[in-house]
């Protein structure tokens, strides 16, 4: 269950118009499932542009084409999140919240969101928090391998480095370095597999578009 920290409550009526298929302007939407081929590829091909444009930190225009989206539909997880992330670059850290946690909603078995939810907790000083949300991320991998029947995942770096980065909020220092450690193992391992020789710890940058896998 997704933890709507920041909130008095979860936004009720949002989960109602998504359970009734209703969008903003009141017409019904038809079931994923039932969605037409060229809507999808449509799309697809938004949430490509919004990757470049991000990517490229053509902000304005980003923002201007997710905008769009989310007038044709209000529940586009991908431009939420990247909304979120410029949001949070422009020093609007309050603002990015329900966005990246609309995003976790819309699909909270990706990672990716709940890390972006926990991140943002963290730097609205809400580090006990964000710890929760970094563990209900971590879970998530695990809980899927052992359904599958395999070997347990690796440690994500970005987990662990926001862990560490709470638990040094709350002064716990040996803990933080513990997790450091740990993220700048896990990452040199990642580097090293993958030919590249350094990487920064930098929770903002996107992973890449679901449209472009």
């Amino acid at each position: 269950m997704l933890i709507w920290w920041g909130h008095s409550r979860p936004p009720t009526l949002w989960l109602a118009s998504i359970v009734s298929g209703e969008t903003r302007s009141g017409t019904k939407e038809p079931p994923p499932q039932m969605a037409n081929k060229a809507t999808t590829n449509a799309r697809e091909r938004q949430n490509g542009r919004i990757h470049s444009l991000y990517i490229t930190h053509d902000f304005d225009e980003c923002l201007a084409v997710i905008e769009d989206q989310l007038r044709q539909s209000a529940f586009c997880e991908y431009p939420l999140y990247i909304k979120g992330l410029i949001f949070r670059r422009q020093g609007r850290v309050a603002e990015s919240l329900p966005l990246f946690q609309t995003a976790a909603c819309l699909n909270p078995r990706n990672t990716a969101n709940l890390k972006e939810v926990a991140t943002t907790l963290s730097l609205l000083g809400k580090p006990r928090q964000a710890l929760e949300v970094f563990a209900q991320a971590r879970s998530i991998p695990i809980e899927t391998a052992r359904a599958r029947g395999g070997p347990p995942p690796q440690e994500d770096w970005e987990i662990l480095h926001g862990t560490g980065m709470c638990y040094l909020q709350q002064q716990q220092f040996d803990t933080a370095i513990d997790c450091f450690r740990k993220a700048n193992e896990v990452g040199v391992d990642i580097c090293r597999r993958n030919g590249i020789g350094s990487f920064s710890v930098d929770p903002r940058r996107p992973p890449l578009c679901p449209a472009l896998l």
